[in-house]
């Protein structure tokens, strides 16, 4: 029977990268949980290694993001090479964002400052204990969790699987984990190189018997990726030694690198999997336990982090009764198409660089040197690796852009916001600062001469059942001096980074999407929107 003390809003599974995500997600939320996992503890090997712009963005509305920051270092620059002749560099560095392109940090320094975050908040891990079963009740799930003291059973509202590749919660589910394996052994070691370049953070190097990927880890600490083919994937594990990578190295990286000083050295296979469904009625899967990837790019952590972020606003909405079905069914929606997107582009990446006919090599090393001197490639390269181009537009709960008068330029229904300088009546501020606020932000950029008016006409669109899970934020630019009503920005910076006009407003969701657009002098497509995600509520 479930124990007499109050159920949790949600049950994680898994307390990795994911799980402790969504967790500091939840809080954000104010939505109780509980988090287990059946490790002892948590890992200390470096796993895996970028914490890209828009997870470090997303993280930061619910922690300080800038304790990853202090404990990588910025992604800034690839180079590639082929038969150790240097075909270009991806400068990476330069996205808008407060936080860069991202970070290199090892997956156990992740985890410990989700963790020690959580601690803070109140929410410890609880660890050796296991989801041994569990089953859906139509209200809520009654979960079997076993630890060293035997079997306990609990009903939260929701679970959570974020249980990776082999989750339980998916098997227990019966979900087709459709896909294939990669027909490659990839060693993987993480050494000391002597002789590299101190400017590059990455280095690419595809060869015909396969791609080496060295990703600094700090000074001269590397992780070291190669891959070789398998004749068969029955083939046995073999770990390599220090001298098989170095030989690796002398074969295929960029030349005069020696490796020393070994922390980890292990094989392993990649599969390319998905999940059609995230979620089965009040059960729902994140991260690897939905779908895995090529480790080609580094986006499967990220992509299940942002899983995370996704799902908690829409989990805390549903779970008070403001938000209905439609919300969470944009969850698998949204989601389930960025995995398909990752597991193409990443598969995709993967087969390219392992090419190994010579013929296609030289041609494949041609075309990347032409679109490595192209600005226009390696700007759509470092949105793509930071994850800011991830966006929404084909979701059932993006609205449309309802202005008179449309500019091709700054936001659009379904894209992330970028972020903006802003004057408060206290000092300085940010627009991302002020979307770490767990509602749903409407936005609304005025002039002096409009103010209250506009105001007046926007927030009366609101449903009254509405303005607990709402917030108001006002941008006002020809006001010399900022109030506690309204922010100041500059004009051109609005429409640089926002594209907005006075008289213009964004309804934003608390992920840092925009969900519509609109002008005051016709707001009710504010209230059009939120009764198509909204439930009976609206009728009282």
């Amino acid at each position: 029977m479930p124990r007499e003390e109050s159920q949790p809003d949600v049950l994680i599974c898994g307390a990795g990268p994911v799980g402790l995500t969504l967790a500091t997600q939840l809080v954000r939320h104010d939505i109780s949980c509980r988090i287990i996992d059946k490790n002892e503890c948590r890992t200390d090997l470096s796993k895996a290694l970028a914490l890209f712009a828009r997870s470090l963005e997303l993280l930061h509305s619910g922690i300080d993001a800038h304790d990853f920051v202090q404990q990588g270092i910025p992604v800034e620059r690839a180079m590639v090479f082929s038969n150790q002749k240097h075909i270009g560099t991806l400068e990476l560095a330069g996205v808008q964002s407060p936080f860069g392109t991202g970070i290199m940090i090892p997956q156990s320094d992740t985890e410990r400052i989700l963790e020690e975050s959580l601690d803070a908040l109140g929410i410890p891990v609880e660890r050796k204990s296991e989801l041994t079963g569990f089953e859906d009740l139509g209200d809520r799930v009654r979960c079997t969790i076993t630890t060293g003291n035997g079997e306990e059973t609990i009903e939260p509202a929701w679970l959570v699987g974020c249980d990776g590749a082999h989750s339980i919660v998916r098997h227990t589910l019966g979900m087709e984990f459709k896909g294939e394996a990669d027909m490659n052994r990839w060693a993987l070691a993480d050494v000391r190189v002597d002789g590299a370049n101190d400017t590059a953070t990455l280095f690419i190097c595809p060869h015909a018997k396969g791609l080496l990927v060295a990703f600094r880890i700090r000074d001269n600490r590397f992780r070291i990726v190669a891959s070789s083919p398998l004749a068969s994937l029955d083939e046995p594990h073999v770990d390599p030694k220090l001298s098989d990578i170095q030989d690796l190295v002398d074969e295929r990286g960029p030349g005069g690198w020696t490796v020393h000083d070994p922390a980890w050295l292990t094989e392993f296979r990649v599969n390319e999997r998905k999940v059609d469904e995230y979620q089965a009625g009040r059960v729902f899967m994140a991260g690897d336990a939905a779908h895995v990837h090529s480790p080609a790019g580094g986006q499967g952590m990220n992509t299940g982090m942002q899983d995370a972020c996704n799902l908690a606003w829409k989990l805390a909405l549903v779970h008070r009764n403001i938000a209905g079905s439609t919300l969470l069914d944009s969850y698998t929606s949204e989601r389930s198409e960025v995995g398909r997107t990752v597991l193409a582009n990443t598969g995709r990446m993967t087969r390219v660089m392992t090419m190994g006919s010579r013929f296609t090599q030289a041609i494949r090393n041609r075309l990347m040197a032409f679109l490595l001197k192209r600005p226009r490639f390696q700007h759509r390269f470092r949105m793509f690796i930071s994850e800011l181009g991830i966006a929404y537009p084909g979701s059932p709960i993006t609205g449309e852009d309802h202005r008179h008068h449309r500019i091709h330029a700054g936001l659009a229904p379904g894209h992330r916001v970028p972020d903006l300088a802003l004057q408060g009546e206290h000092g300085a501020d940010r627009l991302h600062d002020l979307l770490a606020d767990p509602r749903l932000t409407v936005l609304l950029y005025t002039d002096s001469t409009h103010g209250l008016e506009h105001v007046a006409a926007v927030e009366g669109a609101v449903p009254g059942f509405w303005k607990s899970s709402v917030q108001f934020a006002r941008i006002m630019s020809d006001a010399t001096h900022p109030t506690g009503t309204f922010h100041h920005a500059e004009a051109d910076k609005v429409l640089e980074h926002l594209g907005l006009e006075p008289g213009s407003f964004a309804v934003i969701r608390p992920d840092g999407y925009v969900a519509l657009l609109g002008d005051a002098s016709n707001p009710e497509c504010i209230t059009r929107w939120l009764d198509s995600i909204g439930t009976a509520q609206a009728e009282h």
